[in-house]
């Protein structure tokens, strides 16, 4: 179960205020390559663009959503949330819309995980008396127990080709990172240190998984070949860097951290060898969790660009080409800068500066 955080309410209304935050390093040359960031922050759900910009909440999603995941395809988000009860699994679009409830245990149902084609999710419940990881259809169809331990069993992940699932036990007393077939098979441990080894996240190309571990007194991101050799520091700070997260195209972590003071946990981003630090977020409070959008290569001259879903778009403080594609989109260029915003097919929604900016293809305003 990883760790969740929530603060002050803030009022979706409030949104166009919120635009335009981020580190002070945010480049122009900044392209959205690797599609938004979304993170639990104060009370809710938000997305952020890979360089610090466009910090936005996700229309309604509320104190309880914790834990999200992006589809492989970008278009879809999934979390754990109460909506007034126990925890279950939701999925959202990138918008916020079309809510679906995946699980309906009356136990504690979380941390949910995509496999790469988009069809299952494996996630972790306490339904039996212990946490076990479980998998479901992204219908919610087919659920299935992968785990049958008296320990904790949870934070569970797919590899990229959906043939093993790594995952944290504490079955040996501390939690390790364990690897297991996808149908629960072959159980095997890849970490054995003092402290906690807790969190795998597996690259894009299956070659390594990013985890965090407290063996040397804090907690820090370390790297590993998926059998457990190699095993290599790549955050050095006295404070907690924990939760990663990869890019979609591998060559970054993004991760959270309290680097900048203990009680302002943040979003940072740095290379996969550690170096190229990057801060996304610095508002009060706690912002946890990340996972990093897949979108499609970038399209003609556009600077940011959606899916063929519904996606929630922010233009950064410089001009900016936004793309929407597909989907009913919602694209926010409130920034004083001069942006082209073309909503593609759809029934789009654009707020935007209308002394600066030229819109293309927006049905709604």
């Amino acid at each position: 179960m990883k760790r969740s955080f929530r603060k002050v309410f803030v009022v979706v209304a409030a949104l166009l205020s919120l635009l335009v935050v981020g580190d002070a390093s945010s480049k122009s040359s900044f392209v959205g390559a690797n599609g938004r960031v979304v993170y639990e922050g104060p009370n809710g759900l938000w997305l952020v663009n890979a360089n610090g910009s466009g910090r936005v909440q996700i229309p309604g999603t509320t104190a309880d959503a914790h834990t999200p995941a992006w589809s492989p395809d970008g278009t879809r988000i999934a979390y754990q949330g109460t909506h007034g009860g126990d925890y279950d699994i939701y999925v959202i679009n990138g918008d916020g819309s079309g809510q679906q409830e995946l699980t309906f245990s009356r136990a504690f149902d979380g941390d949910p995980m995509w496999s790469a084609d988009g069809k299952r999710l494996t996630f972790e419940s306490t339904r039996n008396g212990n946490s076990d990881v479980f998998v479901i259809g992204a219908d919610g169809s087919n659920e299935g127990r992968l785990t049958d331990n008296r320990a904790f069993d949870g934070d569970p992940t797919f590899s990229p080709d959906g043939s093993r699932i790594a995952f944290t036990s504490e079955r040996d007393g501390n939690k390790e990172v364990y690897v297991m077939n996808s149908d629960g098979t072959a159980q095997t441990r890849l970490t054995n240190s003092a402290g906690i080894d807790a969190d795998p996240a597996w690259s894009p190309d299956g070659s390594k998984i990013a985890f965090e571990s407290e063996r040397n007194g804090n907690l820090e991101i370390y790297v590993m070949n998926p059998d457990g050799s190699a095993q290599t520091r790549v955050t050095n700070f006295p404070a907690l860097d924990a939760l990663p997260a990869w890019s979609p195209d591998g060559t970054k972590i993004v991760y959270a951290s309290d680097r900048a003071g203990k009680d302002n946990r943040d979003i940072w981003t740095m290379n996969a060898n550690g170096t190229g630090l990057r801060r996304l977020t610095s508002q009060p409070g706690v912002d946890s969790l990340p996972d990093w959008q897949p979108i499609g290569p970038r399209v003609g001259t556009c600077t940011i660009w959606g899916t063929g879903g519904h996606d929630l778009l922010v233009g950064t403080t410089q001009a900016d080409r936004i793309c929407g594609l597909a989907g009913n989109d919602t694209i926010y260029a409130k920034d004083h800068r001069r942006d082209l915003i073309d909503g593609g097919s759809g029934r789009d929604r654009a707020i935007y500066d209308r002394n600066l900016d030229r819109l293309v293809h927006i049905e709604l305003r």
